[in-house]
């Protein structure tokens, strides 16, 4: 991306009309932008000819009227939940002459509907519902519009949370982390981070069409063979299902401790999990099966579609990945059709399908997304009772 910290917006909150709206913030404690991080995202308004605006956090209508002030052509529609911030700002807005250009609402982002496309979403709201209100209001950007979002250092306690002991913010610190993460990981938007301000992130779309599954196998060069079926839920469902492709069917447990350490585990279908051999293999404690919705965050799937495939989505190594050694089979499977060793049975990131491919290429695929894991002889629990 060009520079785009031109000089041509510095100074403009120094405009005494602006000072007076500065001095109130600091007066009743109102959280407004540094002055670095504005001129950033004004001179970014600029440059890329932004017209139309969403603003989710309006406070006391600071940088809605900041944006406003840049051009004629720039409208912003902006919420804020809090009834005397909200009041202070349609006093600000209207003495600035901008209540034509400048619509206020007044509630909570994720219930309120804004109509309208917008060029840029800013969001700059409550922390911890980050996430949520990059989710909603991702659908309203324009084609080659742009989400911002500020305050991703939190006073530098992002990167230093020993700064704070204090265990509310040290909650909130937490999910400012999450939803860094959340945008490293996800694949429909590229996110650029830019150290002004609090640091700010820029996401777009991402202009590379996402390839399928099959697509990637083919590209690392794994080669499988394919049959679909009826969705699989559970592995009750799975007895119902007649496969018939080479290979030991596998299954698969996303699971977690209370101090968030997650594991997702690959081992054999006929095989009972001992959850206490697990946790004891990692050094951890009691350990608990995720529900649906960590499954998603994590693991970008649904309950029924877990599949040792689906650690690609885990950019940053933050899950570990653990692989029944018994999974290794043996070699006279070979037949000469492309296969070299034993093979395993997995869902291609969906539960109506499965593909069969080699133990040794499922290393390969978890070495190709630079993904660590640990081979280990499971027990079989149902052989201990």
């Amino acid at each position: 991306m060009d520079d785009i910290r031109g000089p041509s917006i510095e100074g403009d909150y120094r405009n005494p009309e602006l000072s007076q709206i500065r001095q109130y913030a600091r007066e009743n404690l109102v959280p407004i932008m540094k002055d670095e991080g504005m001129d950033f995202i004004c001179n970014y308004i600029v440059e890329h000819n932004i017209k139309r605006i969403l603003e989710i956090g309006t406070a006391i209508g600071y940088s809605a009227i900041r944006f406003a002030k840049l051009s004629p052509d720039i409208t912003v529609s902006t919420i804020e939940y809090d009834i005397d911030r909200y009041h202070q700002a349609v006093k600000n807005v209207s003495e600035k002459n901008l209540m034509d250009r400048i619509t206020l609402y007044l509630g909570d982002a994720l219930t309120t509907q804004i109509s309208g496309e917008f060029d840029m979403v800013f969001i700059d709201g409550a922390k911890a519902q980050y996430t949520k209100f990059f989710e909603k209001f991702k659908h309203q950007l324009s084609k080659d519009g742009v989400i911002v979002t500020d305050n991703l250092s939190f006073h530098g306690m992002v990167e230093n949370p020993e700064l704070t002991h204090n265990y509310s913010t040290k909650k909130l610190v937490h999910k400012i982390r999450r939803f860094i993460d959340f945008l490293t990981i996800n694949e429909e938007f590229k996110t650029e981070y830019f150290e002004v301000g609090d640091r700010v992130a820029i996401s777009r779309r991402n202009s590379e069409p996402k390839k399928d599954i099959f697509e990637i196998l083919i590209e690392i060069g794994i080669y499988y063979e394919l049959q679909l079926h009826k969705p699989i839920f559970s592995e009750a469902d799975s007895a119902d299902v007649k496969i018939n492709l080479k290979g030991q069917i596998v299954k698969n447990l996303f699971v977690r401790d209370k101090h968030g350490t997650y594991i997702l585990v690959t081992l054999p279908l006929h095989k009972r999990a001992d959850l206490k051999q697990i946790a004891k293999i990692f050094g951890t404690t009691r350990l608990f099966l995720c529900d649906a919705a960590e499954l998603n965050d994590y693991l970008h799937i649904t309950p029924g579609s877990v599949t040792p495939l689906c650690i690609m989505y885990d950019k940053l190594n933050k899950i570990h990945f653990l692989i029944d050694e018994d999974l290794r089979g043996k070699s006279e499977c070979n037949s000469g059709d492309g296969f070299t060793c034993g093979n395993i049975l997995v869902h291609p990131l969906r539960n109506d399908a499965t593909v069969s491919i080699a133990f040794d290429d499922l290393i390969k695929f978890t070495e190709y997304f630079n993904h660590s894991y640990r081979l280990e002889t499971l027990v079989d629990k149902s052989e201990q009772t």
